[in-house]
């Protein structure tokens, strides 16, 4: 913690200009009065900058707010060290300090805002009237059994098809649960097939899902009905897809 600091010119050369950095506050109580250093800075805490002009074989004594001036004070010579490798030796203009008190760290960059929640589902009817007894429909939605991998969003894999290779045995339960429904209400069909098959809680359609999917064996995507995808997850599993209208248990 610096006191006080005592600068002189030397008399020779013109009038200087001097910028010191001291860790004193202003104002400074100066000897002679009539010298009045200018903050021009502040650079951090601790750290002040101040200019002010000495002509050849003047002097300055700068002390703390609030010191006694001294009335007759003894300097004594300082040997600067050498800076940059390199031993000064005219002090005047070549002296300019690189250890100075470290300057503040910058405020750490705030965290990114979390991402915004997906939108929440909305419930609906689904073609043909309300939904079978002991469904609940929701629009713009779809599900997902197993791990979803990463970036994965949207429709998943179903009982149906638990892998993107995997379809059904023929003639096995599993087979009718996903043969492709066809007539009239076919929302209250796939509500039947989902409730007799274990472990089905969900079901979900969308137009562009064609019939081709299914495993009707008749007619790809020229036959007529609806194709649904079964899943074994509930609520859990939901996620957002445009075009999709889900039916879960409960």
């Amino acid at each position: 913690m610096h006191v006080f600091r005592h600068v002189t010119a030397t008399g020779v050369g013109a009038a200087r200009q001097v910028e010191l950095v001291t860790d004193m506050a202003p104002p400074l109580v100066t000897t002679p009065a009539s010298l009045s250093p200018k903050l021009e800075r502040t650079e951090g805490p601790g750290r002040y900058v101040y200019s002010f002009g000495l002509e050849p074989g003047q002097a300055i004594l700068l002390q703390r707010t609030g010191a006694t001036p001294l009335v007759d004070p003894t300097v004594l010579p300082v040997t600067w060290p050498g800076l940059d490798g390199t031993r000064v030796q005219n002090y005047w203009g070549k002296h300019k300090r690189t250890a100075f008190l470290p300057r503040p760290t910058p405020a750490p960059t705030p965290p990114r805002p979390p991402a915004p929640p997906p939108p929440p589902a909305v419930k609906c009817s689904p073609a043909g009237g309300s939904a079978p007894a002991g469904y609940t429909c929701f629009s713009n939605m779809c599900a997902f059994d197993g791990a979803r991998p990463a970036g994965k969003t949207g429709c998943g894999h179903d009982i149906c098809h638990p892998s993107a290779a995997g379809r059904p045995t023929s003639g096995s339960a599993l087979a009718a649960l996903c043969l492709l429904v066809t007539g009239e209400n076919a929302t209250a069909v796939a509500a039947a097939r989902c409730n007799a098959y274990p472990g089905c809680e969900t079901f979900a359609s969308n137009p562009v899902y064609t019939p081709g999917h299914c495993s009707s064996g008749q007619g790809g995507d020229d036959a007529g009905g609806v194709c649904f995808k079964f899943f074994r997850s509930g609520k859990a599993g939901f996620h957002p897809d445009t075009g999709w209208t889900l039916l879960t248990k409960g």
